[in-house]
C-alpha cells in the first residue's frame, strides 16, 4: 500500500491491517468450503512431491537462515544493483542445493523451521528477482546502476509463478 515509500514505520501498521483482513477472509473461506478426506499416503505423496529436492540433505536450519538474512542485507538493502542482486540470487541457489526438506520431515527434524527456511528461500529469491527487475530508483529505493526514476515503471509489479519460473508485470 505504501509502494515504493514502504521503508518507514506505516509498514507495520499494513502488517497489521492487511493481515486481519486476510485472517477474516482466510476463516470465512474455510467456513464456506467442504473439505474432503484425504489418505495418508495421498498426504505423503502431495508432501513429497512438493517438498522432495531429489538432492541436497539435512541442514543446519538456524545457519541457513542467518546467511539469506545476511545475503538479503548485502543484496537486497536500499542501494542496490543488478550484480548485488543476481549474487544474491546465486548464493541462495546454493542454499537451497544443499537442503532437502523432506529428508528434514522424515527424520522429524525442526519441522516448523524447516516450513519457515523454505518460505525465506522462495520469498528472498521473490524479492531478488524483483528488485533486479525494476530498473530505475524510485523513493528510497536507490539502484546504483540506474540511479534515475523511469516512468515505464510506474505503479506496481506484479509476479506469479509460471511453471518453474516467474513472470512479472505492471499493473
Amino acid at each position: 500500500p505504501h509502494g515504493a515509500d514502504r521503508l518507514g514505520g506505516a509498514a507495520i501498521a499494513a502488517t497489521q491491517v492487511f493481515g486481519a483482513i486476510a485472517g477474516i477472509q482466510s476463516a470465512s473461506f474455510a467456513n464456506k468450503t467442504n473439505f474432503i478426506e484425504v489418505s495418508d499416503k495421498e498426504l505423503f505423496d502431495c508432501y513429497t512431491e512438493r517438498f522432495d529436492k531429489k538432492g541436497g540433505g539435512v541442514i543446519d536450519i538456524s545457519a541457513a537462515m542467518s546467511e539469506i538474512r545476511k545475503i538479503m542485507w548485502e543484496s537486497g538493502a536500499i542501494v542496490r544493483t543488478e550484480e548485488r542482486c543476481i549474487s544474491g540470487i546465486n548464493r541462495i541457489d546454493e542454499i537451497e542445493s544443499i537442503f532437502n526438506p523432506i529428508l528434514h520431515f522424515e527424520q522429524c527434524i525442526d519441522i516448523k523451521k524447516v516450513n519457515e527456511l523454505y518460505s525465506y528461500i522462495n520469498l528472498s529469491k521473490i524479492l531478488l528477482k524483483v528488485m533486479n527487475y525494476r530498473k530505475e530508483s524510485r523513493g528510497p529505493h536507490y539502484r546504483r546502476d540506474f540511479p534515475d526514476m523511469d516512468s515505464s515503471y510506474n505503479g506496481r509489479i506484479s509476479v506469479r509463478k509460471d511453471g518453474e519460473g516467474l513472470e512479472f508485470s505492471l499493473i
